[in-house]
């Protein structure tokens, strides 16, 4: 989350505050969760502002789709805030939880990876000089390139097409490659109501005239730049880059985490 302590700050200064879909990296700040995952197995070492002490408790975390069409079980404009961080773009009904989140809140605070961020693919300088077959495009369990207009207070989305790929609507990253990620995702803080929808018709003229440049914006060849980078933590011995998804047991509704 780009704004993260901020979020926090507004959410443990609220009476009431929800964080949708807060399983995988819930904030601790949260009066209130709401998820697919049930208390018991939430990842409390991932929490995005871990250190602090949690608020919401097993009372007050809900489990259950959030897509099932039927309304939340909270009253109109019951939280003061609520947060949905990198959760939208992997559901199959983003306009639903969107809608509903306008209603239960007063105010709020979205972010997901952008839809530029989504265009990128991730292969070897060696791949790309012999045309080896091309990995997934951005993150593979995303069903949406998500758009924010935070001066209308509304998100759009727009269903992540299957030929990308073959079209050649994308960009490649090799490890020589260096990427700006801190424009690697987009959010929008909204007050009184947010509004999603999703844009249907002229998709692929939207990724090339608006998307892919912006992605090329992402990328820049820099291989002393990486190799530097590379050299540093090794010396430093970082773990960076040996970070080990942990084990969410048998409960968990999203194995490819």
């Amino acid at each position: 989350m780009i704004a993260v302590e901020k979020v926090s700050k507004i959410m443990r200064e609220s009476q009431h505050s929800l964080d949708v879909g807060g399983w995988h990296k819930p904030m601790n700040g949260a009066t209130h969760v709401i998820d697919i995952n049930d208390y018991d197995t939430r990842l409390i070492g991932q929490a995005l502002d871990y250190g602090e002490a949690e608020r919401f408790t097993k009372d007050t975390w809900l489990q259950r789709d959030i897509c099932d069409r039927e309304p939340w079980p909270y009253p109109d404009n019951y939280f003061d805030f609520v947060s949905c961080s990198h959760v939208l773009e992997d559901i199959r009904d983003p306009v639903w939880v969107v809608q509903e989140i306008s209603r239960v809140g007063r105010a709020g605070y979205i972010e997901c990876p952008n839809a530029p961020a989504e265009l990128l693919v991730y292969q070897s300088l060696f791949s790309q000089i012999f045309k080896d077959p091309k990995k997934v495009i951005g993150c593979s369990h995303h069903r949406w390139l998500v758009d924010f207009k935070p001066e209308e207070s509304s998100i759009i989305f727009r269903f992540k097409l299957h030929d990308l790929l073959e079209n050649h609507r994308f960009v490649s990253v090799s490890e020589f490659h260096s990427v700006d990620w801190d424009n690697y995702a987009s959010y929008i803080f909204w007050e009184n109501q947010v509004i999603a929808k999703e844009e249907i018709f002229d998709i692929g003229e939207w990724i090339d005239s608006v998307a892919l440049p912006k992605t090329k914006e992402l990328v820049k060849f820099a291989p002393v730049e990486r190799i530097k980078d590379k050299l540093s933590r090794l010396i430093q011995n970082s773990d960076r880059n040996t970070y080990k998804q942990p084990n969410h047991g048998d409960g968990c509704k999203y194995p490819y985490l």
